[in-house]
């Protein structure tokens, strides 16, 4: 056997085994620098209460609405077990980069029905709702060493901002955010 055949050989079996050691050695065991880093982030509009009424008369009508719960959005956190150090208060971080100002963890939107007074006018449809915007978000710890980096850690949330009312009606144009889901209720 010609040593270039024995070395090739060698290196089969050698190659698999260096490459299985590196793809189960532990993440970043000695890592020496670690940063933190967005793997997503959404904001949407959400639907929390609504209700629809026509006017079918020839008067204007005031009436007294009760929009009813369609969801409730929770402000929650999951950790990682190895979310820690210097991964700070995830909701202030969240809020800061989607531009929202959210509520704590633990906090959630009104699960009770809303009521509210309006005027509808004669020969009109209208959706009556309260909403919010939901922001959610995944954070991810990574940790370096002179050799690679890795996810050491990460945290997962959603949150929510203030309530807004409004009513849409229907055959209209839909300006933006929740009048826009209002405008599929007709």
């Amino acid at each position: 056997m010609t040593r270039l055949r024995r070395l090739r050989q060698r290196l089969t079996v050698v190659l698999p085994i260096m490459a299985a050691m590196l793809l189960i050695s532990p993440p970043s065991a000695h890592a020496t620098s670690y940063y933190n880093k967005w793997a997503w982030k959404k904001v949407n509009w959400v639907i929390t209460h609504r209700s629809v009424y026509e006017n079918n008369g020839s008067t204007n009508v005031s009436i007294t609405i009760t929009k009813t719960k369609q969801t409730v959005v929770k402000a929650e956190v999951t950790l990682s077990v190895n979310a820690t150090g210097g991964m700070g208060n995830f909701m202030t971080k969240l809020g800061a980069e989607v531009g929202l100002s959210l509520m704590a963890s633990g906090e959630h939107t009104k699960s009770t029905t809303i009521t509210t007074s309006y005027t509808v006018p004669k020969y009109k449809r209208y959706v009556f709702y309260s909403g919010t915007r939901k922001a959610s978000g995944r954070q991810e710890r990574w940790g370096c060493s002179s050799s690679r980096c890795s996810v050491v850690g990460k945290r997962q949330g959603q949150s929510w901002t203030t309530r807004y009312d409004g009513n849409y009606q229907c055959g209209s144009k839909a300006g933006s955010g929740l009048a826009i889901l209002a405008k599929r209720e007709c």
